[in-house]
């Protein structure tokens, strides 16, 4: 592998920030196997008040790289930039990143406990009217999911890779955004590629098994009835327009 560290000679540490279930496991992985990454777990927790302590810690190590669910704050971002940190968002449709984020609570009922904000979709059919409450809400519901990306996309704090630019056109990618953090030569990013597909994966672990679902454009419409399209609609069709999706009739 022919890696190239950046202008400063600084190692190498990603932080893959933004909301849950749009391919995050995915690009962390890719990027581990470009710049032969150490994949931090557990990784801190999801307030740079913890990512502060882990670092000032020594945990977050030189050559290293975790996802969590941080928010683009000032004090966030002050934080990874002081610290020659690079910042990785992924954005996926809304549609698909809703029927993932149902099925990922199904897989994992015993990690949303009563009280947490993804408990009104466990062991719950998609045409529950929990599940319809859930989709609606702005705040405590779906709609805080698409906040997130929608202020990360708003941001420029962050690089940006859509979900399915990723699926359809890897490597042109994967080139693109190594590009802003260290090139590498193409033959790195197909190995990378190749060695983080979604098989190879679910075969690493039991959890990454059940984590991996799909992983495909468009599975939304296998799951989604008008309803749920009309759902979406009447309650998040400014945020989904301002991620750059269409906003579904149904």
């Amino acid at each position: 592998m022919t890696l190239h560290l950046d202008q400063n000679k600084q190692p190498i540490r990603i932080v893959v920030a933004g909301p849950p279930k749009t391919g995050n496991v995915w690009i962390k992985h890719i990027l581990a196997e470009v710049y032969q990454l150490h994949i931090i777990s557990p990784e801190p927790g999801a307030d740079a008040n913890e990512l502060q302590t882990f670092i000032q810690q020594g945990h977050f190590l030189p050559h290293s790289i975790f996802q969590q669910h941080y928010w683009p704050t000032h004090q966030f971002s002050s934080l990874v930039a002081s610290e020659h940190i690079h910042v990785v968002t992924v954005l996926r449709n809304p549609y698909d990143t809703f029927v993932s984020l149902y099925h990922f609570v199904q897989n994992f009922p015993e990690s949303f406990p009563p009280g947490h904000q993804l408990y009104p979709l466990r062991k719950k059919t998609l045409d529950h009217p929990e599940v319809y409450a859930f989709i609606a809400r702005v705040h405590k519901g779906f709609g805080i999911h698409l906040r997130l990306a929608y202020e990360w996309l708003a941001s420029g704090r962050s690089q940006i890779v859509r979900y399915e630019d990723l699926q359809l056109n890897p490597v042109p990618e994967v080139e693109r955004l190594t590009s802003h953090i260290a090139p590498v030569d193409e033959a790195s990013i197909h190995n990378a590629i190749s060695a983080s597909s979604a098989e190879k994966l679910r075969k690493q672990s039991r959890r990454l098994s059940h984590h991996i679902r799909k992983a495909t454009v468009g599975d939304w419409k296998n799951h989604l009835s008008r309803e749920h399209l009309k759902v979406f609609r009447e309650n998040h069709a400014d945020l989904i327009e301002k991620l750059g999706y269409e906003v579904l009739e149904g």
